[in-house]
């Protein structure tokens, strides 16, 4: 039995459907699924949830809405949402209202199929055309300053997020989702290819005040992360390989953002990341294994960072977490 997940803010909804899939996962009966089946909210219950009222009369309120997120903060009320159309699939438009709640103003927009594209470039050659990628799929929605941040879900490993201004107008968007948030700044975990041997790490600093964008990790010369690909490349089995059809490049190790911290009012950024050795065969994996690493960015006025082993931190401080 499969049953599928799509994530939202609705807390009593979101329990009674976790209670509906471990009943449907102990017990085989058709009765107790159908009998139990979690129903969607319609736009009304969730504006009156979140104490929100008197919506545009053109807004259709008795909607039954489906992959949704809201916003609930002093200034403002937003969500993202589709239309649930019964089935599993999403069907567009994405429906995004916005409410100002001291001016008492609605904003809305409906996003088409099409009408939204990001720069997919995971994977590419220098000077390879990126590949352009409808921004469609399972909405979230988050507020960083004086914007919107809606993001669908792609894959597991790809994420397209689009910028909105107060008034939902678009301002960009890019292939990836915010990790976190300093001021203006947001720091953007980049979409990777899902069905992939490796899964190498990127992450970027997008300004939202400026459009401004600079690469964040891996950073250049970076010298753990380097021994960690020469040993890699000394492990590597060409047979496996092959055999598999994976290309065994060590510039594309697997990495994964294991934790970050940021400090606003330092203009700083911390990580902790874990370098791996799947992907390059049996031996690589059993005689190499993986790497905690730690990095830390300053972001102003120039962009500086040092890198330090796990271990490294542990024997001086007796732990390590950014």
């Amino acid at each position: 039995m499969v049953i599928m997940l799509q994530s939202h803010s609705f807390g009593a909804g979101l329990a009674k459907l976790i209670v509906l899939v471990v009943a449907c996962t102990l017990f085989t009966t058709r009765e107790l699924c159908s009998a139990q089946q979690y129903r969607w909210p319609t736009l009304a219950e969730v504006l009156r949830q979140n104490s929100v009222h008197f919506p545009p009369a053109d807004v259709d309120t008795a909607m039954t809405i489906t992959s949704f997120e809201v916003v609930n903060e002093p200034p403002q009320f937003a969500i993202a949402y589709y239309r649930d159309s019964g089935t599993d699939a999403l069907k567009p438009p994405l429906y995004v209202l916005r409410y100002d709640k001291s001016a008492q103003r609605w904003y809305r927009r409906e996003i088409s199929e099409g009408e939204v594209k990001a720069p997919f470039t995971a994977g590419l050659t220098p000077g390879q055309e990126p590949l352009m990628v409808d921004c469609l799929g399972s909405a979230t929605i988050s507020a960083v300053a004086g914007s919107l941040l809606v993001s669908t879900h792609l894959s597991p490993s790809a994420e397209c997020t689009m910028i909105l201004g107060s008034d939902l107008r678009l301002l960009s968007a890019f292939s990836g989702w915010k990790v976190a948030a300093l001021g203006s700044k947001i720091v953007v975990e980049r979409s990777e290819v899902h069905f992939a041997p490796t899964h190498p790490l990127r992450l970027a600093l997008l300004d939202i005040a400026t459009g401004r964008e600079r690469d964040l990790f891996p950073p250049v010369n970076d010298r753990f992360r380097r021994q960690f690909q020469q040993r890699l490349a000394a492990l590597r089995d060409d047979d496996w390989c092959r055999e598999y059809n994976a290309s065994c490049d060590p510039q594309q190790m697997s990495t994964d953002l294991d934790k970050i911290a940021v400090n606003a009012d330092a203009e700083a950024v911390a990580i902790e990341v874990t370098f791996r050795s799947e992907g390059f065969g049996p031996a690589a994996q059993s005689q190499l294994g993986n790497e905690n690493c730690f990095y830390v960015f300053k972001l102003a006025p120039r962009l500086k960072y040092r890198e330090f082993r796990k271990s490294d931190l542990e024997h001086m401080f007796g732990t390590a977490t950014p």
